[in-house]
């Protein structure tokens, strides 16, 4: 970033390829993504984080009950802007797994930005790499896009009790604070203990108190699996593809397979 004189991260989506553009005439890849395996999953990260900046909530809500179809414009431009994204990603990425995308970084053999979950904070403070900065997706300031981590007590587990102690002990303050600092995520309690936690999650929890939370697509928050997997398929199509119309296209079928409408 500093080769191109950048000191201040992308704000919207016309800033960063600006930014993508100066740096990719310094031989810099601007944007990380692993498609590694066939299935959407990075690319489909990317773009519910595009969805949200183009859509706004309340647009970007409605495309899971039906209220905002998945032809509409706004789509269509998100999808846009996704397809572009690849000129200036590093252009293995259909061969490079999530995994190794962090190490590229830590060796600093990878692209400028990538947009990722706090999961990826965890993972380079693991690898004791600090030199690094961050901060929303273009156009989502003030937005929070939830997913939690969740363990659950399946109908007719056979060791009941034991599985409410340890459920207890996963949703104790003790039991959060030892957890998420080392995953690199926020806990689910309010009273954490904020001196266990460093600069980027005291950050996560101030916005997550703040900000509007709208669901994630990627992470199971805002459809069922089975959309999910058709959602994953148009993407990977579009990351070999590069056919907008087409990936817009499974989309919308993929809406009416699994019924999402009011």
């Amino acid at each position: 970033m500093a080769e191109i004189g950048a000191t201040n991260p992308p704000a919207t989506w016309d800033e960063f390829f600006e930014m993508a553009a100066k740096l990719k005439e310094k031989g810099i890849n601007a944007m990380a993504i692993a498609e590694q395996g066939g299935a959407g999953g990075f690319s489909g990260h990317i773009l519910e984080n595009i969805l949200v900046s183009v859509l706004k909530p309340e647009k970007y809500r409605g495309l899971f009950d039906g209220s905002t179809p998945w032809d509409d414009e706004g789509v269509t431009k998100s999808l846009d802007i996704m397809n572009k994204i690849y000129d200036y990603a590093n252009p293995d990425y259909s061969s490079t797994a999530w995994g190794d995308i962090n190490d590229r970084f830590v060796s600093d053999d990878g692209p400028a930005m990538m947009l990722m979950g706090d999961w990826t904070h965890g993972v380079l403070m693991s690898k004791k790499f600090t030199d690094y900065k961050w901060t929303v997706a273009p156009g989502t300031q003030g937005l929070f896009v939830v997913l939690s981590d969740s363990f659950g007590l399946p109908k007719g587990a056979p060791h009941r009790d034991n599985a409410i102690a340890f459920l207890k002990v996963c949703g104790s303050k003790e039991g959060q604070d030892a957890f998420n600092p080392i995953k690199g995520s926020i806990p689910a309690r309010t009273d954490g203990d904020r001196s266990k936690y460093d600069e980027y999650l005291n950050g996560a929890m101030d916005d997550f108190a703040k900000c509007e939370g709208v669901p994630s697509i990627q992470h199971g928050a805002a459809v069922k699996q089975s959309f999910l997997l058709d959602y994953d398929i148009a993407l990977a199509d579009l990351a070999a593809n590069h056919d907008v119309k087409k990936a817009q296209g499974l989309l919308v079928e993929a809406a009416k397979v699994a019924e999402l409408k009011k």
